[in-house]
């Protein structure tokens, strides 16, 4: 008797919970969700990345990496009604504010806004450098060879910071 009342207090208590808070291992990755699998409990479909469901101007979205641990909140006892709170692991973030946008992804950045792009701004500049013409009172001089190495090298840095 004691045991039967005890589960229908817990049962009546779980179906009144607003949030439920369960961790599982992300399986599949979609541009705004994913599908998270709990161990001896029914799979979360569609777990959101945001709380809403609108697409967004103004977002930050974190993109966990397959098979790493999220913690994950189910809204009004609704397994269909899921979003990530928390993550183990992560493959990307991407943040866009008023038309400026962040995102890391794969060890590199992108920095960019309606009117310019961060790398290409260095790049550009760096090829510039590397191309001037300088004048001096004996002629037309270029920029020195180990100048142009040291250029070349600041590329290549640029490009392995950004995407």
């Amino acid at each position: 008797m004691h045991e039967l009342l005890r589960q229908l207090i817990g049962k009546e208590i779980q179906e009144n919970e607003k949030v439920v808070i369960t961790t599982g291992t992300v399986k599949v990755v979609r541009e705004n969700d994913c599908d998270v699998d709990r161990e001896f409990k029914p799979e979360l479909l569609g777990v959101r990345f945001h709380s809403i469901k609108d697409d967004l101007e103004n977002f930050v979205k974190i993109t966990p990496k397959v098979e790493s641990v999220v913690l994950c909140a189910i809204i009004e006892n609704d397994i269909s009604e899921a979003v990530i709170i928390s993550y183990s692991e992560i493959e990307k973030i991407h943040i866009s504010t008023d038309g400026a946008e962040f995102e890391m992804f794969q060890g590199k950045f992108k920095i960019k806004n309606e009117n310019a792009d961060l790398k290409s701004i260095l790049e550009t500049s760096h090829n510039v450098f590397k191309n001037v013409k300088i004048l001096t009172p004996s002629g037309i001089g270029t920029v020195s060879p180990s100048d142009k190495t040291l250029i070349e090298q600041n590329i290549n840095k640029i490009n392995q910071i950004f995407t």
